[in-house]
């Protein structure tokens, strides 16, 4: 999902409903208020491939690329513009974020 499209969904929203964060698969009763919102100011890095046959994908900041592992094949890296909501503390804090 793109900013932009977020936006337009959210368009005819109450400006006073709670933002909510519901993990994947999770029951309704596990969602979590949204409390943290991040918009790095470099571009995080989007990996795609193949991990001993079996299709991963991963999101990062730039500076946590490292080499990539054996057993990975088909990798793809690109890197793009992210927002990050969070339900609470992350390790995001500890990331520095290049200028």
């Amino acid at each position: 999902m793109r900013v932009r499209e977020l936006i337009e969904m959210l368009r005819g929203a109450d400006a006073e409903s709670v933002v909510l964060f519901l993990e994947n698969y999770a029951d309704m009763g596990e969602s979590d208020e949204i409390s943290n919102v991040l918009i790095p100011q470099t571009p995080w890095v989007h990996e795609t491939g193949a991990y001993f046959g079996d299709r991963y994908e991963i999101r990062l900041p730039a500076s946590e690329r490292g080499e990539v592992e054996s057993g990975r094949t088909d990798v793809v890296q690109r890197f793009e513009r992210v927002v990050v909501l969070s339900n609470g503390p992350t390790n995001l804090r500890f990331v520095r974020d290049e200028q």
